[in-house]
């Protein structure tokens, strides 16, 4: 799933990309929360120089149903973090939350300060 939603960004087609993403899971029913994160995305796609490439970078699974699954996608001016969250039901695996930054400190693991 992950690997066909940052195809789908690649080609500019944020829209479509999060559809697929949410099919089958309870955050498509959640339209305003998606239809947010499709313009958010848009708008961060836009500072960032789109998707160029992407990859997984880590895959921590917390028993043997729920994972969490870091990609970076690179774009031509930053790039990205994706933490996408899967739960296996009993038809196959499933979104269940997703989160992106920019913030490089944090994909070295280290905590940002304040001044």
């Amino acid at each position: 799933m992950g690997d066909e939603f940052f195809v789908t960004l690649q080609k500019g087609e944020v829209g479509e990309a999060f559809d697929g993403l949410t099919k089958n899971s309870e955050l498509a029913a959640k339209t305003a929360e998606t239809d947010g994160l499709k313009t958010q995305t848009r708008e961060g796609l836009d500072l960032v120089g789109g998707v160029q490439s992407y990859e997984v970078v880590a895959i921590e699974p917390v028993g043997s149903r729920l994972v969490r699954v870091t990609y970076l996608a690179y774009g031509s001016k930053y790039p990205l973090r994706w933490l996408l969250y899967f739960y296996r039901v009993d038809n196959g695996w499933r979104l269940i939350d997703l989160r992106v930054d920019a913030s490089l400190v944090r994909m070295f693991g280290d905590r940002e300060s304040t001044p």
